[in-house]
């Protein structure tokens, strides 16, 4: 299956909080730590659900993306694909 791309008028945009209270700052880091938690078992489960699957049709074909089955080198970890 090909890779798709669709071009949306969504922009993401990181700003810093500054001045928050330390309860407000806490709270923050909590709801970050919450979704990186998150994120990382969506991937596990993705990275599952792909194995299982191409274990059920007997392996790799062409037009496998290699980055699903194959394990990220250290410094990707944990990263998607580009």
């Amino acid at each position: 299956m090909p890779y798709q791309q669709t071009a949306t008028p969504y922009v993401v945009r990181l700003v810093a909080l500054r001045g928050l209270s330390p309860a407000r700052l806490a709270q923050c880091q909590a709801v970050r730590a919450e979704a990186g938690r998150l994120w990382t078992d969506l991937l596990r489960l993705h990275t599952r659900a792909r194995a299982r699957a191409l274990a059920e049709r007997g392996g790799i074909r062409a037009g496998d993306q290699g980055w699903a089955v194959c394990a990220a080198p250290p410094e990707r970890a944990g990263a998607v694909p580009d």
